[in-house]
């Protein structure tokens, strides 16, 4: 039995089927169904084929279960998805790309005529069928690899093999730009090359994959929503469904208001708030971007919208990050029907919270935070065990825990909320690499890419994936830089400094832990010596700084690496005559991410007086699952008249020198 549609179409018109039993009242003002087990794969409820009952049916607001025949009725008006959540141990249909088919677009007239929509918005659906019927398919759990790494197949693996499972987390694939159509320095077909770079980067080594599903935090392209479809060919090599919540670069931005601004997104993927089960784990998407609306939505062009004006607290942007009314209303009414022992993971786009400093060293900021996250926590007080993932953050990855000062309830755990690093990376700038792909370095040094979510019952582990990198690869190790201690207060000294400066001696090893945070033990051992703590380089609660800058848990110095590397593409421009303060766009595609602080970034000093030559440090980290991760770096100390060195021996990067006397 096939558990994916030949197409789109073919889920339409199952969706839209003859009228059942249960379809005897036709009012245009509810809607009525069934949820049914598709036994033979052919999209209508046949003969023999039962109803389901208790699965969660919405219309965004209200969310009924089926009664014990899999029936269904609720209110919709002219502007309403119908949607299923998901049980677990069932599949739903999926079109051509891999993209879920669980919802209905009820849009008799289509969308309003509100605004000279860019990109193409929702046709109109026409009346309400007598019957809104959602098939699914019975789903045989698939054996997880953590299975074959114990050997064998107890009873024990059979009773949990449905529970446990691994998924895939992207934040940020965002190829293209609406600027390349008014830009005539950038390449026209920008969008598609970078849609190749992700094709090339990710999906390659993704094909094959035992994940048993993808999810996409937001950003799913970059403004140009006419790349939709080439991306969605691209996700569906995976192989598994993808499932998307909408970013800030999704939205058509000729919408006046909020409400129209993701109609080009639910025409592609269906509701942008919407949720379903597996295993133990009840997912929630919310699109929580919420847009403050284009004030002359009929012009001509693009439908760019200026997002950068001056203004607090939404950080000079016309989006914040909020749930709805709406949404609440919705949220509560769906985990009204959820087993309270169940994990709950909650998918946004903007973090709920992030320690990134936005325009003008705002903390808190609504461009980067979720402006009501108190409220959304309310809602979740009957949970104990709550995990959240986000993009968005462009600079940093994040590990948070989201306790009572967020207005979690006492006596809950924290929410455990982490902000990924991103598909995209710097925004697929940098240099070429030898595929023809750009590094894609973050500004905090994470490289790009993307993670895997492992779940055990109501548990789960993450662990990143660097693009392109073996999965072992887990920090990058830099020696030979001053750590300046007075950045900690001074966010305009640089640290680490560059080696010219008169700061402390270059007799630093700094440790870029990708994705860690402040449950990691990170440890250093030097020459095979005993492995001693290396420090963790945040902002402690007690440091006496100037208020709102840098709160508790930010990052002060930068990644080494990430910073020589933006020097150094900068002086190759300036040789090749590129003024880097006035360099065509295209050119400053070269350049990668300005490197900015890193709250994953551990150092530890060296003796001054190591013997010149060659020697090793190892570094060894152990993340708050309890996994260890090792990395190597060998470097050789410099000469003592290390200023007599040939042209071409470069401190910091052929020998180091320890101390400046």
């Amino acid at each position: 039995m096939s558990l994916r549609a030949t197409c789109a179409a073919a889920v339409l018109a199952a969706l839209v089927a003859a009228p059942t039993a249960a379809a005897q009242d036709t009012a245009q003002d509810y809607a009525r169904g069934v949820v049914f087990e598709d036994r033979n794969g052919n999209l209508r409820q046949d003969r023999g084929e039962r109803g389901l009952r208790g699965v969660s049916v919405s219309n965004g607001v209200e969310v009924v279960q089926t009664d014990r025949r899999g029936r269904y009725r609720l209110p919709v008006d002219d502007e309403t998805v119908i949607f299923i959540t998901k049980p677990a141990g069932y599949a739903v249909p999926l079109d051509e790309n891999n993209l879920p088919q669980f919802f209905y677009i009820h849009y008799p007239n289509g969308t309003p005529e509100v605004a000279n929509f860019n990109f193409p918005v929702i046709a109109p659906t026409g009346p309400l069928p007598a019957s809104v019927d959602f098939p699914l398919f019975r789903e045989r759990p698939g054996r997880d690899r953590r299975d074959d790494a114990r050997g064998g197949d107890d009873d024990d693996d059979d009773r949990r093999r449905g529970t446990r499972f691994t998924a895939l987390a992207f934040a940020d694939p965002q190829a293209g730009s609406l600027s390349q159509r008014l830009d005539p320095t950038l390449p026209p077909d920008l969008g598609n090359q970078q849609l190749s770079f992700l094709r090339d980067d990710f999906i390659d080594e993704l094909v094959g994959t035992d994940a048993r599903f993808a999810m996409v935090a937001g950003d799913v392209i970059n403004d140009d929503l006419d790349l939709y479809p080439r991306h969605n060919r691209i996700m569906s090599a995976l192989g598994i469904p993808v499932w998307n919540v909408p970013g800030n670069h999704d939205l058509n931005f000729k919408s006046p208001n909020q409400r129209y601004s993701t109609q080009t997104f639910i025409r592609t993927f269906g509701p942008d708030t919407y949720s379903f089960d597996y295993g133990e784990v009840h997912f929630v998407a919310l699109n929580n971007v919420y847009f403050l609306g284009n004030a002359d939505p009929f012009a001509e062009g693009t439908g760019e919208v200026q997002r950068f004006e001056p203004g607090l607290p939404d950080g000079g942007t016309v989006y914040r990050g909020q749930v709805t009314d709406r949404q609440l209303a919705w949220l509560a009414n769906d985990l009204s029907f959820v087993d309270e022992d169940k994990l709950i993971v909650i998918v946004t786009h903007i973090p709920l919270k992030t320690l990134a400093i936005s325009g003008q060293n705002t903390i808190g900021a609504g461009n980067i935070n979720t402006v009501n996250l108190d409220e959304l926590l309310r809602v979740l007080d009957g949970f104990d065990r709550v995990y959240s993932f986000s993009g968005h953050d462009t600079s940093n990855s994040w590990r948070l825990k989201l306790g009572e000062a967020e207005g979690r309830a006492p006596g809950l755990a924290p929410v455990e909320h982490q902000v990924l690093a991103e598909v995209r990376g710097g925004g697929w700038s940098g240099p070429f690499d030898a595929r023809g792909i750009r590094a894609s370095d973050m500004s905090d040094g994470s490289p790009n890419g993307y993670y895997f979510f492992d779940f055990d019952g109501n548990e789960v582990a993450t662990r990143f994936k660097a693009a392109s990198l073996p999965e072992d690869v887990q920090m990058r190790i830099s020696v030979g830089y001053s750590l300046d201690r007075r950045a900690v207060r001074d966010p305009g000294i640089l640290c680490p400094s560059p080696i010219e400066a008169p700061a402390e001696d270059p007799n630093t090893v700094f440790a870029n832990v990708f994705d860690g945070g402040a449950e990691n033990e990170v440890e250093l051992s030097l020459n095979g010596g005993p492995y001693t703590p290396m420090e963790h380089l945040i902002r402690t609660a007690d440091e006496d700084t100037p208020a709102g800058l840098r709160p508790a848990g930010t990052g002060w110095c930068n990644d080494p690496f990430q910073q020589q590397n933006r020097l150094r593409v900068e002086a190759f421009l300036a040789d090749i005559g590129i003024d880097p303060a006035n360099r065509p766009s295209e050119a400053a595609r070269i350049l990668p991410a300005g490197p900015q602080p890193s709250g994953h970034l551990w150092a530890a000093p060296i003796p001054r007086d190591l013997a010149p030559g060659v020697h090793k440090v190892k570094v060894r980290s152990t993340d708050q699952f309890g996994r260890v991760a090792f990395g190597t770096k060998v470097f050789e100390v410099c000469p003592k008249d290390f200023d007599s060195l040939e042209v071409g021996q470069v401190l910091g990067r052929d020998c180091v020198a320890l101390t400046k006397d």
